[in-house]
């Protein structure tokens, strides 16, 4: 039954692969940074 659910995201990752890729270089570079501003408000 997950089939279900991860079919769409196979075919995505299939269909538009440079997006998907791009997408996750994002969230990949978001969070390191995101707790690095974090750490540089606190001193």
């Amino acid at each position: 039954m997950r089939w279900i659910y991860k079919l769409p995201l196979r075919l995505r990752s299939l269909f538009k692969r440079r997006r998907v890729e791009r997408e996750l270089t994002e969230e990949l570079q978001f969070h390191p940074q995101k707790l690095f501003e974090q750490e540089v408000a606190k001193g």
